[in-house]
């Protein structure tokens, strides 16, 4: 985790004390007094009783895609054709791309107790990884290292089960968690780095939600490259162009791999690829029924709202215009850190490029024919950005907007509601609003992002920079929430925290 510092719970080990070590209460070799962490006994406690309440609730679970996914591996090992899988007493079928399904062929030997630990291992360890790298695109340099940075993770990680997507993942057994940790994995890495790219186009490869990823990717170079080309300021069209190059080499290289992962799927199974290719693809009422409340996505909340299963181009068109004002907020967000005036981002705040990504993803949810709950997972991305956010403005509005959220997603408002059988064709307007809850909220964050690209910056007067932070906040993390209140010693004055596409 890039433990290139540690973390202090004082000032005494990142500033040592010139004194005799005998002065100041060390060791006889000179060496300081371990510090003790009185956080890591309860939080070992608190740990340990929220996974003997994972395991007990989970312990009947009915992990039921992980059993469609093992299907899948059964029919290749086997010889079957894909797409004609029918799995489990739903009979689901085959809805991913070949290559997605050939990375099932292990579940195939596995019994049904391997076949449970095998998914809540691999999840609890995605969630993990998924909360890290939320960490590290709100916070950036400021993110928490060392022992610092286990513990955030782990409490973290032990708290976002409980919301509704995550929870439903590990239930089902979902690939949801494999799919952001990987196209997180590309957001987070250092500038200029040459595998950018590579998680998001195995993740479209898996499964084509994610490709809009790539769209916002070429998005941000054209435009880049656009402003570079008119810019009068030198320094700032250096930086533009610089972006632009790296943005672009990202987006080619995601392309590269998905179109690897498509060729790796006509090689191995020329035939279901052809299926897939040609048909499938666009069968979106394949993977369930549209109006069903589980489906968080405008076509979903179209056909509730309109009675019908099938809500036409009214859907399409709020789609469109969905995705044109939230992608052209994602792409403004992202290239406002690389023409940052001096001392901006001001300290603890989030970097733009935090929100340009959660942006990207509730544009993605949203547009989506289908968007169950469970695919949902980016909320644990955009409560720590809230959090974040809140703490640094110190606002009200911002707090209630943080609990509201939490709300919508602890409490499970969908599953409250009948959901068999076409009832939902029939819901009453409170219920199309519980009914819609995730839609409503998207729609209000995407507002949210529209409101921060358009904000004018307020670059700061010569000699306002904000004062030294005290030095047992210099290491990010020290205290409190990690990098919000105490991130100011870890903010860069000279704007050093630049997008993490420049190549510096």
């Amino acid at each position: 985790m890039n433990a290139d510092r540690t973390s202090s719970a004082s000032p005494a080990s990142t500033h040592p004390d010139r004194r005799p070590a005998a002065s100041r209460g060390g060791t006889a070799a000179g060496r300081p007094p371990r510090q003790g962490r009185p956080w890591l006994l309860p939080l070992l406690l608190l740990l340990a009783v929220v996974a003997g309440l994972t395991v007990r609730e989970l312990a009947g679970a009915s992990l039921i895609d992980a059993r469609v996914y093992q299907a899948q591996g059964e029919a290749l090992v086997a010889g079957t054709p894909l797409y004609e899988v029918r799995a489990t007493a739903l009979r689901l079928p085959a809805t991913y791309p070949p290559f997605g399904a050939m990375l099932f062929v292990p579940l195939a030997a596995m019994g049904p107790t391997t076949l449970a630990i095998a998914s809540y291992a691999a999840n609890a360890a995605l969630l993990a990884a998924f909360v890290w790298l939320s960490l590290r695109l709100v916070l950036g340099e400021r993110a928490p290292r060392g022992v610092r940075a286990v513990s955030w993770v782990l409490g973290l990680s032990a708290a976002a089960i409980f919301v509704e997507p995550v929870w439903t993942t590990l239930g089902y057994g979902q690939v949801n968690l494999l799919i952001g940790t990987l196209v997180l994995w590309d957001f987070t890495r250092r500038p200029g780095h040459p595998l950018t790219g590579l998680g998001t186009g195995l993740a479209t490869g898996i499964k084509l939600t994610p490709a809009l990823f790539v769209f916002f990717l070429a998005c941000c170079a054209v435009v880049a490259a656009v402003r570079a080309a008119r810019d009068a300021d030198p320094g700032r069209a250096a930086r533009l162009r610089a972006q632009a190059r790296s943005t672009g080499r990202a987006a080619l290289t995601s392309v590269a791999v998905f179109l690897g992962t498509v060729a790796l799927g006509f090689a191995a199974l020329p035939s279901a690829a052809v299926t897939f290719w040609t048909d499938l693809m666009f069968s979106a009422d394949r993977v369930g029924r549209v109006e069903d409340s589980q489906n968080q996505s405008l076509r979903g909340a179209a056909a509730r709202l309109l009675h019908t299963v099938e809500p036409g181009i009214s859907w399409q068109v709020a789609a469109v215009l969905v995705a044109a004002v939230g992608l052209a907020a994602a792409v403004a967000l992202a290239l406002r850190s690389a023409t940052a005036p001096p001392g901006a981002p001001a300290p603890g705040r989030p970097s733009p490029l935090a929100w340009a990504v959660v942006a990207c993803a509730l544009v993605g949810l949203l547009v989506s024919p289908v968007s169950w709950t469970h695919h949902w997972v980016w909320c644990v991305p955009l409560g720590i950005l809230l959090v974040v956010e809140a703490r640094a403005r110190r606002g009200t509005a911002w707090w209630a907007l943080t609990g509201v959220t939490a709300v919508v997603f602890l409490a499970q408002p969908t599953w409250r509601l009948p959901h068999y059988d076409h009832v939902e064709l029939s819901q009453t307007p409170p219920e199309m609003v519980i009914g819609s809850a995730y839609v409503l909220l998207a729609l209000g964050m995407l507002g949210l992002c529209v409101r921060l690209a358009l904000r004018p910056r307020r670059p700061r007067a010569a000699g306002s920079a904000p004062a030294a932070a005290p030095e047992s906040s210099a290491t990010p993390g020290a205290t409190g929430a990690p990098g919000a209140a105490d991130a100011g010693g870890g903010a860069d004055p000279a704007g050093r925290e630049r997008s993490r596409f420049v190549s510096r």
